[in-house]
């Protein structure tokens, strides 16, 4: 009887792997921006409003 199962070459699991850490990237990097949405008004309230990275002096 013959084996029907393939194994992916190495040049498929390596473009799969690819797919999969840019995906992890998109989904971090979204994540990422909409906690520091979320989150920075109150921690800047919370440290007395503006911080030192956007004084004006």
């Amino acid at each position: 009887m013959r084996d029907t199962h393939t194994v992916p070459s190495g040049t498929v699991q390596a473009m799969t792997i690819v797919g999969v850490v840019f995906a992890e990237v998109i989904v971090l990097y979204v994540g990422y921006g909409a906690l520091v949405a979320i989150v920075e008004p109150s921690i800047r309230d919370l440290l007395g409003g503006d911080s030192a990275w956007n004084s004006s002096d």
